[in-house]
């Protein structure tokens, strides 16, 4: 539907005009009173006919070779582009593309206004910033839901299915990431629920209610562009963005002193130093990142590579920079929109959601942000990698290692060693990007020793890419670790006929890749480690 040009001129005093004949020192005294750096100039009947800036002016001085005093507004002015208070929005932003202003006109013709490529933008930056409010107080109400929902770190989705059906009165599944704001207000008054934020809100019902369906409703003047909003909208979506997370953040505080009192805290870690680097529990290496992905890949790898036994992983903003390499962006620590777990148009969110992590907590005020595990993943792994491993089991020419699987995106199926060290595993792991790889992990706890391992290997690449195809070699040079892969399409969330025929390419290809590239690793290792 159109959105007329009109939104962006209510509310507004009268032009201030200036007509053709008139001295260019009255626009001049104009233009620094009021601060404009442009007038519309009209006829006697106040019907625009174009328009003077202080560019034009100093044109006109310029070319004339004049003295302000001796030109007048006919001279210096310039055509800019007319549009009726009706005209689309939209149309007239292309015009603005050309032209630094444009004027608007009511019905009849005379003068109602003009616009700026300026007034464009902080139009738009206004309705952006005001979504965001919305944003934040959607995903604040989100995370309360599933506080109610939430048990041992674990969603209970059969209970939380049938409060969204009770709540919204369809009965059709909906997922939970799909609601409309209204609904999800409807889902944090449910009955069932209210006695967990009673204590946490201090509020009726009813008031909290009243101010919700206010903040929808101006939810939905902004995304439809029913109308301009006023100060007291925005006022209120400021308000009860902020009202929203210092309940959460007083209720994460005091959830924390009853755990410190009680001993009964969940087990978290920022102790990167504590997730061990062995074949006993093999922590995988970050991936080499591409000259065009994210900048928050290194925060994808890292939550990768924990080890099955770390469920969750407090941090720091500060941490989160240190790994990243930069600074968050400062609306990371005004809007919790944007910690949301989303996985389209969101870069952030996308890089811990396709490692199999989702954001569970997070303190604005502290600065603190606590990663989950996907649970319904690790179900998915567990089911994965145990039809794999049996399947490898009935087929390989090789020893498989006994390998627990804890739902973790990896698995090891043989270990190497010489001269009483391990230094390379066969592995399959799912890796970000939606990809799935047979690998080959190179690593003797010395950085030097393995890369000098990996290069022994790679002089083969000719003979080893005749014999298996597109092979990557990830040398990864700040790292300690290199790895060598066969590439898969391949997320573990796919369906069961996509993920049943991935199963059948991993087993034939980490057969094919053992037995091509085991007795080269065996010699490269055994001169390199043999010195």
């Amino acid at each position: 539907m159109p959105y007329p040009v009109e939104h962006l001129i209510e509310e507004r005093l009268s032009p201030t005009v200036i007509k053709r004949d008139e001295p260019v020192s009255k626009a001049l005294s104009l233009m620094i009173e009021h601060d404009f750096s442009q007038l519309p100039v009209v006829d006697d009947e106040n019907k625009p006919i174009g328009m003077v800036s202080y560019e034009s002016i100093l044109r006109g001085v310029r070319n004339f070779h004049s003295q302000l005093s001796d030109l007048h507004i006919r001279d210096v002015m310039f055509n800019a582009p007319i549009f009726n208070i009706e005209d689309d929005l939209f149309e007239m932003l292309t015009q603005l593309n050309n032209s630094n202003s444009a004027s608007i006109v009511a019905s009849s013709g005379e003068l109602a206004g003009i616009v700026t490529s300026f007034d464009a933008t902080e139009y738009f930056r206004n309705r952006a910033e005001n979504l965001m409010y919305v944003e934040d107080i959607e995903e604040t109400i989100k995370d309360f839901i599933l506080l109610a929902y939430t048990q041992e770190n674990e969603i209970l989705e059969e209970d939380l299915h049938a409060a969204i059906t009770k709540a919204t009165g369809r009965k059709k599944n909906i997922s939970f990431e799909n609601l409309s704001l209204g609904q999800y207000n409807l889902l944090l008054l449910l009955e069932n629920s209210w006695s967990l934020f009673d204590p946490i809100f201090k509020i009726s019902q009813e008031h909290l209610g009243k101010l919700l369906n206010d903040v929808r409703e101006t939810r939905n003047d902004l995304a439809h562009f029913r109308k301009e909003i006023s100060p007291e909208q925005t006022d209120q979506l400021r308000f009860c963005s902020s009202w929203l997370t210092q309940r959460w953040d007083e209720f994460e505080q005091l959830t924390l002193e009853e755990q410190n009192s009680t001993g009964s805290g969940m087990k978290e870690t920022t102790d990167k130093s504590q997730v061990k680097d062995s074949f006993e529990e093999l922590e995988l290496i970050a991936e080499e990142t591409l000259p065009k992905e994210s900048r928050y890949a290194p925060l994808g790898n890292l939550l990768a590579s924990q080890p099955g036994s770390i469920d969750t992983l407090q941090m720091t903003f500060q941490e989160i920079e240190n790994i990243i390499g930069g600074d968050l962006p400062p609306s990371a620590r005004v809007h919790r929109a944007w910690w949301a777990n989303v996985t389209k148009g969101n870069p952030q969110s996308m890089t811990w959601l396709d490692a199999d992590w989702r954001r569970s907590n997070l303190n604005i005020s502290t600065e603190n942000v606590t990663f989950t595990r996907i649970r319904e993943r690790e179900k998915a792994y567990i089911d994965f990698f145990s039809r794999v491993q049996d399947a490898l089991r009935k087929k390989a020419n090789f020893n498989l290692i006994e390998f627990s699987h804890g739902g973790q995106s990896w698995m090891s199926c043989y270990s190497m060693s010489t001269k009483g060290i391990k230094f390379a595993n066969f592995s399959y792991s799912f890796a970000r990007r939606k990809r799935f790889r047979v690998e080959l992990y190179i690593d003797t706890a010395e950085q030097e020793s393995t890369k000098k391992i990996f290069d022994q290997i790679k002089s083969n690449r000719a003979l080893l890419e005749t014999r298996l195809g597109a092979i990557v070699w990830e040398r990864i040079d700040d790292k300690r670790a290199s790895r060598i892969a066969l590439y898969h399409p391949g997320f573990i969330m796919d369906d069961a006929d996509t993920l049943a025929k991935l199963q059948n390419w991993a087993v034939d290809n980490m057969i094919a890749f053992y037995n091509a590239i085991e007795p080269i690793a065996t010699q490269a290792a055994a001169e390199v480690l043999g010195k």
